[in-house]
């Protein structure tokens, strides 16, 4: 915990750093009435001499030029209508009349407002603000008894004002977290798992003015995407939407103003995000063992804390929030804003979310691992939450920093399937820098620049071109195109297969084109006297895209095995025959993977996988095993039976040596019947003995067939009530 919590305060200080130099350099640019010393801009009629002009090639004229100091970026016509509105000019406002119209700071979603909860108000327009916010914490025996857990997060927002009544933002969201608890107080060995998440991205825009007086109202809509643990993109699948309506009191813009802003918020969650692991979930209930029915299993499900971690929900939630915040005067551009603020979390099936309740002692609780369910444990496990902290906006032009926590009231101690556990307390530290976009006064200033004649430009121009294939006449993407005799780059070729070269001087110009699935080719464009484009366009023939596969059967001496049924299924299925040599050879594969099937008389039956890629020749030798005359298995209506008996030494699992040509019958039989999609397995277990020895021979028998090529969902491995190895067809 100590790491990240040092690696987060050293990330904020490099970005105050950094945030301090740039609103410095803003404010000595703009603040300054003084002249520039460079940079003077040149009135458009006067930054080009033509060649008609009589000044002499290389000569110099004195022009004299107005000069204007760039304002945030209001021009005088903005100003002007501004006074024609209800709201007041901003370059009129003194700055306490401007800090309490216009300023405002990004909440952790990203909209403008408190901590949590959102104005209905925006800043001034063109106005912009960014935020870099950490929130971690540390606790024991939270999720489970005697657990440790550790969480960070790191949230990056960037909020624009587009309009007086609307404004624009997004975030940018890491995760990181960790959980540990004994498996075995009497030994202390401790079970960890880690878990860490990049780049969930959130996008929104906000709407809202002035109603009357100190009185706004608004909304906002919200999209969060989230990115699963490893996960290089967002997981679509799990994009959720939040729809929020907002209303706020400021008693700053009445006629006494006093510094007071109460809020409240109403939203509705769309949430998604168990998508996130809804993969996992499905994987982890293909490896349960003797599952119960999907609906009433549990063992597969994300446990609470990877709920924590990804802040994944399985139903959506009705969001209320109520806040204030008082935004107190210190000095001259420095303020303090501490804030309060409540919300909560109520939740919304609207997935029909059938949750599977397990009856045990403690369920839901730190005292079991077993989850509650929301039917059950109700509104105890949804999350509410206190907020409390403090707002420091500092002389440094644009500059805030700001710290809080986060206390949970509810859902901190009762865990559901359907909710992330909400975190007992969260630290909460960050800084931001906003623009405010006011109108700086113009400063016109007088100067002589000398303005120098160009000198003549050299005649050029450009071969612009499409590469195409010889034989479709489709574009060629990504092919490389060089000028011959140039040392320039080449240039590459675009999805529509066209082209730009540099500029180039007239006359014959000779190009190669290259593309690693084609042959390489030469062509010529004529680049007339005058300059200007030279079209054309290049055809080039493609490499073969077929592959080929020489396949060798043998015996277990080493013997070539003639006459052998070779069967290949992938991009296309075939047949084929070995020869004397016991070789089957193709030339013309489409590339892609194949199932090999190799069925020789008097062998068993051999299954096997091999790749054939464009351009390359693959081989594969496969040994077939003899099958004895007389087949130790047989089936017989739905049951298999076995001539021999499959033994197993007494209090073990182990298969008896000898009998594996009994299980090597078993599983030809298995593979040439493919309609047997369900077969069982039943094992004993020795007189007397424990019951589970059965079931553990049965999986010692079904892992022989598996080895064999046998796919492991056909087969069902049982504990057995009578004395033999019986298998039966389901």
């Amino acid at each position: 915990m100590g790491f990240r919590v040092m690696g987060s305060v050293w990330t904020l200080a490099l970005f105050m750093c950094a945030l301090h130099s740039t609103a410095s350099a803003q404010s000595e640019n703009q603040d300054t009435g003084a002249e520039p010393v460079t940079g003077a801009m040149v009135p458009p009629e006067l930054a080009f001499i033509s060649d008609e002009d009589e000044l002499e090639e290389g000569s110099g004229a004195m022009v004299p030029a107005e000069v204007a100091v760039a304002s945030y970026g209001a021009d005088s016509d903005a100003a002007d209508a501004a006074d024609d509105t209800s709201e007041p000019d901003p370059a009129s406002l003194d700055a306490r009349d401007f800090y309490s119209r216009y300023r405002r700071f990004n909440t952790r979603d990203g909209a403008t407002g408190g901590f949590h909860l959102v104005d209905p108000s925006t800043g001034m327009p063109g106005s912009f603000r960014i935020q870099l916010a950490t929130g971690f914490f540390s606790s024991s025996d939270y999720l489970r008894a005697r657990d440790e857990v550790d969480v960070t997060s790191h949230v990056l927002s960037l909020n624009w004002t587009a309009t007086n009544a609307m404004e624009l933002f997004g975030t940018l969201t890491s995760r990181s977290a960790s959980y540990a608890i004994p498996m075995d107080l009497s030994e202390g060995s401790n079970r960890s798992q880690s878990l860490a998440v990049n780049g969930d991205l959130g996008f929104g825009m906000k709407v809202g003015s002035v109603v009357s007086g100190p009185l706004s109202l608004g909304g906002d809509a919200r999209v969060q995407l989230y990115t699963g643990e490893g996960q290089g993109s967002p997981d679509l699948a799990a994009a959720s939407v939040l729809l929020r309506g907002s209303a706020s009191l400021d008693l700053r813009r009445q006629a006494n103003p006093v510094p007071f802003i109460a809020r409240f918020n109403l939203g509705y969650s769309i949430d998604n995000s168990a998508e996130l692991v809804s993969k996992r979930e499905d994987d982890r209930y293909q490896q349960v063992m003797s599952p119960r029915p999907v609906v009433d299993e549990t063992r597969h499900l994300a446990n609470r804390f990877e709920r924590l971690a990804f802040g994944m929900n399985r139903v959506d939630t009705l969001g209320l929030g109520v806040g204030v915040e008082l935004p107190l005067f210190v000095a001259d551009d420095f303020y303090l804003h501490p804030w309060l603020e409540w919300t909560w979390g109520v939740p919304i099936n609207r997935q029909a979310y059938d949750c599977a309740h397990v009856a045990v002692a403690g369920v839901g609780t730190t005292d079991s691992f077993e989850d509650g369910c929301l039917n059950k444990q109700g509104l105890a496990a949804s999350p509410m939450v206190l907020s409390l902290g403090m707002r420091v906006v500092t002389p440094l032009r644009g500059f805030s920093m700001f710290g809080g926590v986060d206390i949970g009231l509810l859902g901190t101690s009762t865990f559901v399937r359907e909710l992330a556990p909400t975190a007992p307390y969260a630290v909460l530290i960050g800084v931001a820098v906003d623009y405010d976009a006011r109108p700086a006064q113009v400063v016109v200033v007088e100067r002589e620049v000398r303005v120098e004649t160009a000198a003549p430009v050299a005649v050029t121009g450009r071969v612009q071109g499409v590469v195409i294939d010889q034989s479709l006449g489709s574009p060629v993407a990504g092919a490389s195109v060089r000028v011959v005799g140039s040392d320039r780059s080449a240039v590459q070729t675009d999805d529509g297969g066209r082209f730009t070269t540099f500029d180039l001087l007239p006359g014959e110009i000779r190009y190669a084109v290259a593309h690693p699935d084609y042959e390489s080719g030469e062509c010529v464009a004529v680049i007339s006297a005058s300059g200007g484009v030279a079209e054309s366009r290049c055809a080039i023939a493609a490499l073969p895209r077929k592959g080929s596969l020489k396949l060798e059967v043998v015996d277990v001496w080493g013997a070539p095995v003639a006459g052998a049924s070779v069967q290949l299924t992938g991009p296309v299925v075939l047949s084929l025959n070995t020869n004397a040599q016991g070789i089957a050879q193709n030339d013309e594969l489409a590339a892609g993977q194949y199932a090999v099937r190799v069925d020789a008389p008097g062998h068993y039956l051999r299954l096997a996988s091999v790749a054939i890629a464009m351009r390359t020749a693959s081989q594969l030798e496969l040994t077939l095993t003899p099958r004895p005359a007389k087949s130790r298995v047989e089936l017989r209506g739905n049951e298999i039976r076995l001539s021999g008996a499959v033994r197993f030494a007494r209090g073990s699992s182990a298969i008896d040596a000898s009998l594996a040509p009994v299980v090597a019958d078993l599983a030809d039989l298995l593979l040439r019947n493919p309609q047997l999609a369900h077969v069982r397995i039943e094992a004993p277990a020795d007189a007397g003995g424990d019951a589970g020895l059965g079931l553990s021979r049965a999986l010692a028998l079904k892992q022989r067939l598996v080895d064999a090529g046998v796919e492991a969902g056909r087969l069902n491995a049982v504990a057995g009530t009578s004395s033999r190895v019986a298998v039966v067809s389901e």
